[in-house]
């Protein structure tokens, strides 16, 4: 059947062109759920950077799961509200259609769930060390990656940026000295098409450049149902909405409709100096998310469409603090850029310092249907439309003082602007 929410790959084809690597030995912790296939993984050395300095995880004296790509592969989880599944009492989870393109994170029962740039996350989100200061935005597509490290809070101490639930770090495959490339294509229902690739090139003798792109595309699978047009002379007087076509199906909601795309620049002249420019680009123009109404009182019992379809209308008729019926958008439509700098000088064989300069800018655009009928009675609803920028600077200092102790000294700054604007509206009246 085509409508429903999961997703069957029909098709799966992957081919690689040159060698890869995976930086760092990274690999996949053990976990006592996982199959036989994933304990063989397991004998693999996993190298972290929780305190940051290259460790072995099991050296590594934090609450920590680490996960590598090749296993998130071998699931296919290609979104970071999948990243639960590796890690015992995490949360993630894609927020519903009145709070946009959002995650919701917490660790041990602590995190935020308001997309409201007002509240910062409880769970800190890293990606290569940049820190996401807001929900919105923060369904990373798991491009290009090579591991994620989920810290326990309270990070007080390390990663201490509202990171009192914990954190989730992401790292991306670094440009390296070899030219190799890789080109993932998937087909399912729904006309689901997922295209990924990446291609890793030698410019020069110690410089290097990545770039990877993500196409992913499926139609919704919740029918948004013209009530007017479905039921012609109802009792409350509705009428259909022009252009809602003999099926009376106005739109798909829980499309899916996302592009994103790096690119890294790395400096590596000499082991002593590492320098990688990073940016990327993401938009998203999609239906919004699938929800239907499960349960309704007596009098509301006609507005129960069913469990793929709903009467939400997203249109406010005249009446009460409306002078002019219209309508909102049912579309949530995203764009976000970011540009960072990661530098790490060695300054002597046991000192080095570290510097990341990261600057992010997105802004997006939704609207809300909050009473999910098509009542002109007790119609609500919202528009909504927030633009962020955010800017952080960081400096480390890595040492050693011979076989008694290691320290690492750092600061870390960060200006930030968001705008929200949001009506919110709503016609109560009475019906004679």
């Amino acid at each position: 059947m085509a409508k429903h929410s999961g997703m069957i790959n029909l098709a799966r084809l992957g081919f690689a062109v040159g060698a890869s690597a995976i930086a760092m030995g990274i690999a996949a912790p053990a976990f006592a759920q996982d199959n036989a296939d994933d304990q063989g993984e397991a004998g693999r050395e996993i190298v972290v950077t929780a305190q940051f300095r290259e460790q072995k995880l099991q050296d590594t004296p934090l609450s920590i799961t680490a996960v590598d790509a090749g296993l998130l592969e071998s699931r296919n989880q290609t979104d970071l509200s999948k990243i639960a599944a590796q890690a015992p009492n995490v949360s993630l989870n894609a927020m519903g259609g009145a709070y946009g393109s959002s995650l919701g994170a917490s660790i041990r029962g602590i995190g935020q769930y308001d997309f409201n740039p007002a509240y910062e996350p409880g769970v800190g989100m890293y990606v290569d060390d940049v820190y996401y200061a807001t929900l919105t935005g923060g369904i990373f597509d798991l491009l290009d990656l090579e591991r994620v490290e989920i810290l326990r809070g309270p990070q007080g101490t390390l990663t201490g940026r509202n990171s009192i639930g914990g954190a989730i770090k992401l790292f991306s495959k670094k440009p390296s000295d070899e030219n190799s490339g890789m080109i993932q294509a998937v087909y399912g229902s729904r006309q689901r098409t997922d295209l990924r690739a990446s291609a890793n090139v030698v410019l020069a003798d110690g410089v290097y450049g990545r770039i990877s792109g993500v196409y992913k595309h499926q139609n919704g699978y919740v029918d948004q149902v013209d009530y007017g047009c479905a039921h012609p002379g109802n009792t409350y007087g509705i009428t259909g909405f022009p252009g809602s076509g003999s099926d009376c199906v106005m739109s798909k909601l829980g499309e899916v409709n996302y592009a994103g795309v790096r690119g890294s620049l790395r400096f590596n002249p000499t082991p002593g100096m590492d320098i990688t420019i990073t940016a990327d680009y993401t938009h998203e123009d999609r239906a919004n998310a699938a929800e239907v109404v499960t349960q309704t009182s007596p009098s509301m019992a006609d507005f129960n469409c069913g469990k793929w379809c709903t009467y939400a209308s997203f249109y406010l008729p005249a009446g009460g603090q409306v002078a002019q019926g219209y309508f909102m958008p049912n579309r949530t439509k995203f764009d976000g850029w970011g540009v960072s700098a990661n530098a790490k000088f060695d300054l002597s064989d046991s000192l080095n310092i570290q510097s990341i300069t990261a600057y992010r800018d997105y802004r997006q655009i939704w609207g809300t249907d909050d009473d999910f009928t098509a009542n002109p009675a007790k119609a609500a609803g919202g528009y909504n439309d927030l633009s962020f920028w955010f800017f952080s600077q960081e400096l480390r200092l890595n040492g050693k003082i011979g076989d008694l102790a290691e320290f690492t000294l750092g600061g870390f700054y960060s200006d930030q602007k968001s705008v929200y604007f949001t009506g919110r509206t709503s016609v109560t009246s009475r019906r004679a």
